[in-house]
């Protein structure tokens, strides 16, 4: 977050002032490890692209980063073995430095794969400022894991196409995807066995222990870690009860025995899940309402609007036209 605030000041802009105004502490920036909800970190990025008249505000600040930037989680991943062990550890304790969002890695066919950011909250006042800030952040990281020579195959930003794309072309290149249904960086999957250079094991053990003292005083509850895990099944398969308990590790009646206790179930937690990418993607895409359907792994629009007025009593339609 450090980044804003000079950033801002860079700009000439009074950042009191504007953290006031998106409802944040004004010694906030004081902490460095301190976080800002992200409805709170939506205003005020969104307010600093309005006070500077610079749209991509998201991509400038996303440009100061670096794995330094990620404290102990930066550290682990920069001294694991490999690019995939970095990445599979990167997005299993994001949480430690971001809990309004997630990354996940699919494998997309053909070879590639995909490292992918979504924000957990549908409806957030500035979303497209930290969606450009965040995989910025993801492409930097995976440049600096991989090495220079690293390339992306494609970059998708699950947000409009902006008016001006030079600066989202000299951060990304040329293979740009706008309105995308997940934000994420597509590359070659022969990059995740490649050795990370500098890597030591005694780093690697330090980090290791500072990130479990953390979560451990600090733990997610169950049910929120279930729902990240479904939000990325979404975009690969479903998110069944048995092939999530096959991925934590228990029995399917111990997955809803723990659900329970957090009153929860996988069906709230689905309906939850498609509920919140449902008006993400109303909201800041141009997508149509088939192909939001589509992602959201509905059998067709039909099925997906009488599900979307269940929510909020109107269609789909009405519910983005009212946004507008």
């Amino acid at each position: 977050m450090l980044q804003i605030r000079t950033l801002a000041r860079e700009f000439g802009l009074d950042f009191p002032e504007l953290l006031a105004t998106a409802g944040a502490a004004p010694d906030v920036f004081d902490d460095p490890e301190a976080r800002l909800p992200s409805d709170v970190l939506g205003r005020l990025l969104e307010g600093c692209a309005s006070h500077t008249d610079c749209p991509h505000f998201g991509l400038l600040v996303g440009r100061r980063f670096d794995a330094t930037s990620l404290g102990e989680l930066g550290g682990l991943m920069k001294n694991c073995t490999s690019v995939r062990e970095a990445l599979a550890l990167g997005t299993a304790h994001l949480q430690v430095t971001d809990q309004g969002a997630m990354s996940f890695m699919l494998d997309v066919g053909d070879g590639r794969t995909a490292l992918g950011y979504a924000l957990f909250a549908g409806v957030i006042p500035g979303a497209e400022y930290i969606q450009d800030g965040g995989l910025t952040m993801q492409y930097l990281l995976l440049r600096e894991l991989c090495g220079p020579s690293w390339r992306p195959l494609l970059v998708r930003l699950s947000r409009a196409r902006p008016t001006e794309l030079k600066p989202y072309r000299a951060v990304f290149g040329e293979n740009l995807e706008f309105d995308a249904d997940l934000s994420a960086i597509i590359f070659d999957s022969r990059w995740l066995d490649q050795p990370i250079s500098g890597a030591s094991s005694n780093a690697f053990n330090a980090a290791a222990r500072a990130i479990q003292s953390k979560e451990a005083s600090d733990p997610v509850p169950f049910s929120r870690q279930v729902h990240r895990a479904i939000r990325a099944m979404l975009f690969s398969s479903s998110g069944s009860t048995p092939k999530l308990a096959r991925l934590f590790n228990v029995a399917p009646r111990t997955l809803r025995r723990r659900l329970a206790e957090e009153d929860a179930t996988v069906r709230s937690l689905t309906n939850d899940v498609r509920r919140e990418l449902a008006f993400h993607l109303l909201r800041d895409t141009q997508l149509k309402i088939s192909q939001v359907a589509e992602a959201l792994r509905y059998a067709d629009a039909a099925v997906f609007s009488r599900a979307f007025r269940l929510w909020t009593g109107m269609s789909p339609r009405r519910w983005r036209a009212k946004c507008e």
